[in-house]
């Protein structure tokens, strides 16, 4: 027996301002992410200063586009409330993806501390490590977060290439 493509719930209780409010969240989250990417891959040798400030640049975009994507996610009447009311088997995925939103936070802050302290090597190499291990989190996060909407809804919210 074949599992059906679409789950069992309607698009119905996801739609309208909601779903253009998740759909703007993520591509905005997406770009805050490549920009991020982008200055962590720039050349450092002999420019550290302002390869940090390009960084932390960065990071402070991922940070606001970060904060919309809780805030569109866990306003009242948003997706959130749509899951609780429209697919409530659903609850634990949707509460994962709430505690991961404070570590992300979490990971965030430490990010920005590691980039203040950037003036040798060592420092540039860990504030590298570190940017890319958040973004490998959001990565998976954006992913689950795509996968509950389906289960949810049968709505595609996009990966935004």
């Amino acid at each position: 027996m074949t599992a059906p493509t679409t789950p069992p719930t309607s698009a119905a209780g996801l739609q309208g301002r909601p779903l253009e409010l998740m759909r703007q969240q993520r591509i905005g989250l997406k770009q805050g992410m490549s920009g991020l990417e982008s200055a962590l891959a720039q050349p450092a040798p002999g420019r550290l200063s302002a390869w940090a400030d390009g960084a932390r640049t960065a990071s402070a975009t991922l940070r606001t586009a970060f904060e919309v994507h809780v805030e569109v996610n866990e306003a009242p009447d948003s997706f959130q409330h749509s899951v609780v009311v429209h697919a409530p088997h659903l609850l634990g995925k949707l509460q994962r993806l709430e505690r991961e939103h404070v570590r992300l936070r979490r990971d965030l802050d430490e990010l920005d501390r590691v980039l203040q302290q950037v003036e040798d090597d060592d420092q540039l190499a860990e504030a590298r490590e570190r940017g890319n291990q958040l973004l490998l989190a959001l990565v998976h996060h954006r992913q689950r977060g795509a996968d509950l909407v389906w289960e949810a809804f049968a709505v595609d919210v996009g990966g935004e290439d």
